[in-house]
């Protein structure tokens, strides 16, 4: 494990940090919640850009919020059926998957492990051995951005730059793209050639 932690200070470890909801799975509207594998639906170009990342080396962990079991509308057991299901699809495909973190917290808790607050990302890092500040988080929220702020952690958020405002200060990377296709050169130069955060 020590020797896997020093690897990670020399290089960035091939590990993208990957939101679901609107990032892997297509969103659902403000206010409902997936509460079934049945109504899962992988975002295309997604999946295609994994797929082209995993080819090169890399694997992903994803973070995220699924207040939906706080306010009783989705089931935990259903919640974790969905990830299984999902990580079984994208293994189909060659795509290595590490782990999946959620908060079933409500957004009221103040939870640490609840975004915008960094506590998954500090517990994926503690589990895996990366360097949170080595690493990028994918997502589409403008708390995606704040979550990896805090986590002090590069973020690349998918999204119209004309609907992107009050984006966090931060030293970290920070880039907006329309999809994780169009955002594989940012993160291939991120990682890949040994450029560090």
């Amino acid at each position: 494990m020590q020797e896997r932690l020093q690897e990670s200070v020399a290089r960035p470890p091939k590990i993208l940090l990957m939101d679901r909801d609107g990032t892997i799975g297509r969103k659902l509207p403000r206010g409902e919640y997936l509460a079934k594998w049945e109504d899962f639906e992988f975002l295309p170009e997604t999946v295609q850009a994994m797929c082209e990342l995993s080819a090169e080396g890399f694997e992903f962990i994803v973070i995220t919020n699924q207040a939906g079991i706080a306010l009783g509308l989705v089931d935990e057991a259903e919640v974790n059926r969905i990830h299984e299901n999902m990580l079984a699809e994208l293994g189909k495909l060659g795509i290595s998957v590490l782990g999946v973190y959620v908060s079933p917290h409500h957004w009221k808790s103040g939870s640490v492990m609840r975004k915008p607050a960094p506590g998954m990302f500090h517990a994926a890092a503690a589990d895996h051995c990366f360097q949170v500040a080595k690493v990028l988080y994918v997502g589409d929220d403008i708390r995606d951005c704040y979550a990896a702020a805090a986590a002090g952690c590069g973020m690349v958020l998918l999204a119209d730059d004309e609907e992107v405002h009050d984006l966090p200060p931060t030293p970290y990377h920070q880039s907006v793209h329309s999809s994780l296709m169009e955002a594989l050169e940012t993160i291939r130069s991120h990682y890949g050639q040994g450029v560090g955060a």
